[in-house]
């Protein structure tokens, strides 16, 4: 993983279990859905079964996910193409 240098980069690494980007997950669990910190194997069952934790009362669990995917997505091939340090702060921040 060119992110932790620590695992091999499987599919499961890059999306959730990476030490990096874990702490993205539980902020956002605690934030959004009161559950910090998760366990990697439920998160990784939301995003491969689409079994998510109910909706939020303003924002759907779907749109939380998408969207959290996507900024760890960004993030990643940022470090890779434009060689900017990864950060789950700025993740968690934005």
């Amino acid at each position: 993983c060119q992110v932790c240098s620590q695992f091999t980069d499987t599919i499961e690494h890059f999306l959730v279990e990476c030490p990096a980007k874990w702490p993205v997950w539980c902020a956002l669990y605690n934030h959004f859905f009161s559950s910090c910190p998760p366990k990697q194997s439920d998160v990784l069952s939301h995003i491969f079964s689409l079994k998510l934790p109910p909706d939020p009362l303003d924002i759907r669990s779907s749109q939380i996910i998408g969207s959290v995917l996507g900024e760890l997505w960004r993030a990643h091939w940022r470090l890779i193409f434009d060689d900017i340090p990864f950060s789950s702060s700025m993740i968690i921040s934005s």
